[in-house]
């Protein structure tokens, strides 16, 4: 039997854990992953106009999230998952988290938007698992035949 995994809201104390998980995660270049994790303490002084980190457990895995300029429309920004807690169902529950908050604050859609290189093929696959489509393709947008794959759901 599994247990659930705890979702709950990040908090300035759990700064070390959120760099940890954009580090270990494997999304990001070092200098990338850095200034990434750099920008953290802004966020949690109050910089982080309407945006919310999650934290599953105590640092499994973590998701960003950001309201959109569009009424009830929000971007996933960042999901990621330490590589010891894979396939373990982290990012299922994120995304779990993040659809019912948004549900309650009658959000109406979520983006996600990913990059079309092939270390992200599992994520797209998990996305496209749990019903979201893909609406856009921008080439070229995180670099040279890096592209950037946008993903949608109605909630």
């Amino acid at each position: 039997m599994t247990h659930p995994i705890a979702i709950r809201d990040a908090h300035a104390s759990d700064i070390p854990a959120l760099e940890a998980v954009i580090r270990d995660c494997g999304l990001f270049t070092p200098e990338e992953g850095d200034g990434f994790a750099g920008s953290l303490p802004g966020h949690f002084e109050g910089g982080g106009e309407g945006r919310v980190w999650l934290l599953a457990g105590d640092g499994a895995g973590a998701a960003y999230l950001s309201p959109e300029p569009g009424p009830g429309v929000w971007n996933l920004l960042f999901l990621g998952v330490q590589p010891d807690a894979r396939r373990r169902g982290v990012a299922r529950a994120l995304i779990a988290e993040v659809e019912r908050r948004l549900r309650e604050q009658g959000a109406r859609m979520v983006l996600i938007d990913t990059s079309t290189e092939p270390p992200m093929e599992a994520a797209r696959a998990l996305y496209e698992a749990l019903g979201y489509e893909r609406v856009a393709l921008i080439p070229d947008y995180w670099g040279p035949g890096d592209g950037k794959l946008t993903f949608w759901r109605a909630l």
